[in-house]
């Protein structure tokens, strides 16, 4: 069952759909106006509670009381739809169908959010774990967090060990090409949640040479 919502309170229009996820409203409470809490879980295993509450002048299912919490913590947009699943074992799933945003000549990792990379690594997580199918959408202009599985392949059998000589171009937008040579004098976790990760932070003592700068540094 899914919903698209609108201004702070969804309604929910369709009566089938609905009695065929959560619970029957109708056959549970006599309240006027009815209504029930609701439990679902979203992807991340974090339990969200809302008030489902029916009004008979209307017709209308509306969800009152956790909505608010879950569209600031979701940062939910006009056009977004806000589904509901029932699990196998009866349990509650909730998630979110972003609307399709119109092609625009600014990069989307301009101002991501933060939510969103959530999400889609969650996603990506979910389908792993249950050996099933994801899209990965790679748009290489825009991006370079996606990188191509035979750079992968030789960035990982490059044993980086402390001691090691290496050598970096750089080349930034404002700045000319700068070169380092240098020696790896330490390597760390990239994260202190990702523990023994693929992914590590070297430091080095390097040189810098560039048309205009010349001189030892120490960096990660």
């Amino acid at each position: 069952m899914k919903t698209n919502f609108i201004q702070h309170i969804p309604y929910l229009d369709l009566l089938q759909d609905l009695r065929e996820v959560p619970p029957p409203i109708l056959e549970l409470v006599v309240e006027d106006p009815p209504m029930q809490e609701l439990v679902a879980k979203d992807l991340h295993g974090h339990e969200w509670r809302f008030t489902h509450t029916f009004e008979s002048q209307s017709c209308r299912h509306l969800l009152t009381t956790g909505w608010s919490t879950f569209v600031a913590s979701k940062r939910l947009v006009a056009g977004d739809s806000f589904v509901f699943l029932r699990g196998e074992n009866g349990e509650l799933r909730v998630g979110v169908r972003r609307v399709a945003c119109p092609q625009s000549s600014m990069p989307s990792s301009v101002n991501p959010g933060q939510s969103t990379y959530l999400e889609v690594l969650a996603t990506a997580s979910h389908a792993i774990a249950t050996q099933t199918l994801f899209v990965v959408y790679y748009k290489p202009r825009t991006s370079q967090f996606i990188i191509s599985v035979n750079k992968y392949l030789e960035a990982v059998n490059n044993k980086l060990v402390v001691g090691m000589r290496f050598k970096l171009r750089f080349e930034g937008e404002d700045s000319p090409v700068t070169r380092f040579i240098g020696t790896i004098i330490g390597a760390d976790d990239f994260s202190p949640h990702w523990k023994d990760s693929k992914w590590r932070s070297f430091n080095g003592m390097h040189l810098q040479l560039s048309q205009d700068l010349t001189g030892f540094h120490h960096g990660r």
